[in-house]
């Protein structure tokens, strides 16, 4: 998202007669508002909160009614002439051509997403280079041609896939650039909050996943119904501006297939509707994508804390597959009962963190079962010992998360850890394209050309 700085004066949602001069700055640090005197009187803690703050603002790129949410005094002061200032951050912002006022606020119509790697991912090739011939005067064509907007219908919204291009030149040089947009238009007109809780991750955890690479939110933008300050006759454009987990820069070449896991025109060629199908595999497999992908946004620098994230995404994943077993259920009927014998309620409690669930008793075996359904695979990558790979994943469980050993064996480190974590995740993949709905021999087409995946095979064929 675009960075910016924009003066103009702001006023708080309950006391619209009291406006202050001040410049909101938007940059990876975030939101910061520094006000030239205070939207309250007197001193003000850190903490005092504000529910909403109002702006009208000139040279912002996203529009000149700024509302801010969830915001909060970071530093306030008061020199000796009785002169304050305060800097504030908000969470998010909304930014358009009219502010967005609590409940009165009209419902939105769509909500207009770009990705890092969404052009990749849904593009097709939409440039052709005439070179010159031998006996030419040595001019240079280059042909561009927009894609057809592609309309995707699922059972409670409307997709339209879309190119827009930008193009500018100079003496000496000339560009064309292309984005890709997705513009989601609900069945039922819903707020600005609800359009991007619903939306925004959803098809940033789809594009993460599908190309294998964490995408960033590049922008967000929500259109809803013409109000009293709009002058457009299209009605009023929202910019939704935020901190995000992650900033990537897109590098100077593309995603190709070895990059991805699959295209869209892949997911198209397999007969799947891939929003719909990951709209439902969401839904289903919640707990795991909250944690599988909040990982790959923000992923530890220590591989002790990123290999157990991992492995607990992988137990949520297979608690939401599989269910629990009734062995698994006895096994903390007997816990439990042990328990009670030697701790009151009260001391239970606190060893809440300590004492094993359903899903942690079964992960072991749930593991060997994919392991062995997935043999044609996996075994590639991990060799012909599936109980060998299972043990060793257990035992870097216990030595990062406790520090204990298992007899002689040696938890797996450094570059054998990183090895093994890479092995769960294609095992995750295989999971989640299967649940998606593609069929085992474009699985093991995708999964065979992954870099990954020939990168471990290569290891196992060397020893």
């Amino acid at each position: 998202m675009k960075h910016f700085k924009a003066s103009g004066l702001w006023f708080r949602s309950d006391d619209q007669g009291k406006r202050v001069a001040g410049t909101l700055r938007y940059s990876s640090d975030g939101l910061h508002l520094k006000l030239i005197g205070s939207l309250t009187e007197g001193w003000r803690p850190r903490s005092h909160v504000y529910d909403k703050i109002f702006g009208v603002v000139g040279d912002c790129p996203f529009g000149s009614f700024v509302t801010l949410f969830d915001s909060f005094t970071k530093s306030s002061k008061i020199n000796n002439m009785g002169i304050g200032s305060e800097i504030i951050y908000s969470n998010t912002a909304i930014i358009g051509n009219d502010h967005i006022k609590g409940e009165s606020a009209p419902p939105m119509e769509s909500i207009d997403l770009s990705f890092t790697y969404l052009s990749d991912w849904a593009g097709v090739t939409r440039y052709e280079l005439d070179t010159p011939s031998a006996a030419g005067e040595g001019r240079l064509s280059i042909h561009f041609s927009r894609p057809e907007t592609l309309l995707i219908r699922t059972e409670e919204e409307t997709l339209n896939i879309g190119f827009s291009v930008k193009t500018s030149h100079r003496s000496h040089e000339a560009s064309i650039r292309d984005e890709a947009h997705i513009i989601i238009r609900p069945a039922a007109r819903l707020t600005h909050q609800e359009l991007i809780d619903r939306y925004m991750r959803l098809v940033q955890n789809l594009l993460t996943f599908a190309t294998d690479t964490p995408n960033a939110v590049d922008n967000v933008v929500l259109s809803g119904m013409r109000t009293g300050q709009s002058s457009s006759d299209w009605g009023n454009k929202f910019h939704f501006v935020f901190r995000p987990i992650l900033e990537t820069k897109k590098r100077q070449d593309t995603l190709g297939p070895r990059h991805m896991l699959f295209s869209l025109a892949e997911s198209q060629e397999a007969g799947l509707n891939i929003f719909q199908s990951w709209s439902e595999f969401t839904r289903k497999h919640e707990a795991f994508c909250t944690v599988y992908f909040s990982t790959l946004y923000a992923q530890p620098s220590d591989l002790d804390e990123r290999f157990p994230r991992l492995m607990s995404a992988f137990t949520l994943l297979c608690r939401s597959l599989a269910g629990v077993s009734s062995r698994a259920m006895q096994v903390m009927t007997g816990v439990n009962a042990v328990l009670a014998g030697l701790f009151t309620d009260g001391e239970r409690k606190l060893l809440g963190h300590v004492i094993p669930v359903e899903s942690e008793v079964e992960m072991p075996f749930h593991l060997m079962d994919l392991l062995n359904e997935h043999g044609d695979l996996m075994n590639q990558i991990i060799g012909e010992d599936p109980p060998a790979f299972v043990k060793s994943i257990t035992d870097g469980l216990s030595y990062v998360e406790r520090r204990v050993t298992s007899g002689d064996s040696r938890p797996p480190q450094g570059v054998d850890m990183i090895n093994a974590m890479h092995k769960i995740q294609i095992l995750i993949k295989i999971v989640v394209l299967k649940e998606l709905g593609f069929d085992q021999a474009k699985v093991a087409k995708i999964i065979e050309r992954s870099r990954y995946f020939e990168h471990l095979k290569t290891l196992v064929d060397a020893n």
